[in-house]
């Protein structure tokens, strides 16, 4: 299935499924080629390879035979990988493709010896050097993430009882996908979306573009800096955050966080609930 996973990921990075949902009719390899970028040496055979292989796993449907055959996105790949959609959930699949995949190749050493090696971080860099100073690798990384959380975001404004609260700091939120859901969803809650200043940008542009301005703010913070946790929420929350982090770098940050939830909040984490 190795395969079949880069294939999606390279398809979505090459936007070919926003690409077929500007042709709801179907597009034949040709066109696919031309407008994405394909190599179309005549004897070349990938492209058809790779749209027959997305066939295969119902990310497209397929009519029609030789060079008069037709692909079009299948509903899932309409609903999730069209760039610009609300439930678009690809840039998780793109940061795969440039991320994940490659670090696999080092799994025997990790394994074996606990850590990555130097090489590694050559190819692939850590998450604090990509929200450095990087603003495009910022925002391609919080795209992806958004792919990641949109899903399990939406489930959480659903099942966590946001009713008894009235503030949500966020602390690592990217471009503020979580507090937006919350603010759409419960809009008697102020929401804060907190993280580094290389995706402040692309976060307003994101809380615009979900109709939240004037309902989430958007502010720099480090949360490994000294600088104590932002007061004022009586939720906070480390959506998508503490996987990524040693168990040191995790009880510092669940420290930050215990001092500044007043008697009656929460601490919602990646995969759990704690109510004060």
């Amino acid at each position: 299935m190795m395969q079949v996973s880069a294939a999606l990921n390279a398809a979505a990075k090459l936007g070919i499924f926003t690409l077929l949902s500007r042709h709801p009719e179907g597009a034949t390899l040709q066109q696919v080629s031309e407008e994405v970028g394909l190599c179309r040496e005549p004897h070349f055979r990938g492209g058809a390879d790779l749209l027959d292989l997305l066939v295969s796993v119902a990310c497209l449907e397929r009519a029609g035979e030789g060079s008069e055959t037709r692909y079009r996105n299948a509903p899932v790949a309409d609903q999730y990988l069209v760039r610009g959609r609300p439930q678009y959930a690809g840039g998780i699949l793109c940061l795969n493709g440039d991320r994940s995949f490659p670090m696999f190749g080092y799994l025997t050493h990790a394994l074996r010896h606990g850590e990555m090696p130097p090489e590694a971080f050559q190819r692939v860099p850590d998450i604090h050097t990509t929200f450095g100073s990087d603003v495009a690798a910022a925002e391609f990384f919080a795209e992806g993430m958004t792919g990641a959380s949109l899903g399990n975001f939406s489930l959480l404004v659903d099942r966590f009882p946001f009713h008894r609260f009235t503030s949500l700091g966020d602390l690592g939120g990217s471009v503020g996908c979580l507090a937006c859901c919350v603010a759409s969803r419960h809009p008697h809650m102020a929401a804060v979306t907190y993280d580094l200043p290389a995706v402040h940008g692309a976060a307003e542009r994101y809380v615009q573009k979900q109709g939240c301005e004037g309902k989430v703010q958007v502010r720099d913070y480090d949360f490994f800096s000294p600088d104590p946790v932002p007061g004022g929420h009586d939720v906070l929350t480390y959506g998508m955050v503490l996987h990524d982090w040693g168990i040191d770098k995790k009880m510092l940050l669940m420290r930050k966080v215990r001092t500044r939830v007043p008697f009656h909040g929460s601490k919602i984490k990646s995969k759990s609930i704690e109510t004060s």
